[in-house]
């Protein structure tokens, strides 16, 4: 895989993947009369959520929070399939979302322009190498033990090999069937 990241074989991820933040909820109050734990109504009115702590390698764990969309536009961005990371952390901690959770801001997602599963998985499986890590690590200098932040604005610059956006390739389907196994 090192061997295939020069210039010529590789990208910045903004050129084939857009980065979003997560929903802002705003002040505490807000956020407490938007949040819900355990819904009384599953509404049309209602939506999955995570945070970011819920996102491991490969995999989002806890689903037990609701938010209330009767009052916010919430951006189609959630609708659609994509990776989602965690903002707190020294490195990238990302997983694949199919299901279309809305993600707060503690978390953030790659949306690729050609947005197919043997892609995301393939992307995700990179982003949770090791070699990702450290090449993020040194781009980055997040060297903080508290609170690391995986900022949107690094991940827009990250070069990232053009061959995980072609599905027909044999690595790319390799790392796809890898992350989608570490998914389960």
């Amino acid at each position: 895989m090192a061997a295939i990241m020069d210039d010529a074989s590789s990208v910045p991820l903004e050129q084939v993947a857009e980065v979003k933040d997560g929903f802002n909820t705003g002040s505490a109050d807000r956020r407490q009369s938007l949040l819900v734990r355990t819904p009384n109504d599953l509404s049309i009115h209602m939506r999955l959520c995570l945070e970011g702590k819920w996102i491991t390698p490969h995999k989002i764990r806890h689903r037990q929070l609701w938010i209330k969309t009767h009052d916010i536009p919430l951006k189609s961005r959630f609708d659609q399939a994509k990776i989602i990371y965690r903002q707190t952390a020294p490195y990238l901690i990302a997983a694949v979302d199919f299901e279309g959770l809305c993600y707060l801001n503690s978390a953030h997602a790659i949306i690729p322009f050609s947005n197919n599963k043997i892609v995301l998985y393939a992307l995700c499986a990179y982003l949770n190498s090791d070699l990702f890590k450290a090449r993020y690590q040194l781009i980055s200098g997040e060297i903080r033990r508290t609170f690391p932040q995986v900022h949107v604005s690094t991940m827009k610059k990250v070069r990232v090999p053009v061959v995980l956006f072609d599905s027909s390739q044999t690595l790319t389907i390799n790392l796809a069937h890898h992350a989608e196994r570490f998914s389960i």
